[in-house]
């Protein structure tokens, strides 16, 4: 069972750090302390803002280490604020990852989207992402 526990956790700090840096990469930057920062926030901001059934499909395929701090101080009976208002998203982003406002929260947002869709199965046309309003669906493919 350790043998187990330590590969699987050993393997989710490498895929863990693999996606920092493919994240810094995609914000300009070589510090993993801001991807870390950003990755979070944009993270916890979705998943204020999806619905359950949405949120479960994005949380189950990011990396364990990634997914336990997704889920951190999550409440399930807390209201959905959703995502309909792209300036009260972005204002909410730029608040949960410590971000000097709202254009660069959607350059943040962007660079996140960008990575969910090279790692997951999420698509900018469906799933969790088709929830985003109007111009942030865009971002993706900033």
């Amino acid at each position: 069972m350790h043998d187990y526990a330590s590969k699987t956790i050993g393997g989710s700090a490498e895929e863990c750090e693999s996606w920092l840096k493919q994240l810094a990469h995609e914000l300009g930057s070589e510090d993993h302390q801001e991807a870390w920062r950003v990755l979070l926030g944009t993270l916890r901001t979705l998943r204020e803002s999806l619905p359950p059934e949405e949120l479960a499909a994005l949380g189950e395929q990011l990396p364990v280490l990634i997914r336990g701090l997704y889920y951190e101080g999550w409440d399930p009976a807390a209201e959905v604020h959703g995502l309909e208002d792209v300036d009260g998203f972005l204002r909410r982003l730029a608040l949960a990852a410590d971000l000097g406002g709202e254009t660069e929260a959607s350059l943040a947002l962007a660079a996140v989207l960008r990575l969910l869709v090279a790692r997951t199965s999420l698509s900018a046309s469906g799933g969790a992402l088709s929830h985003l309003p109007g111009r942030l669906g865009a971002l993706v493919s900033a």
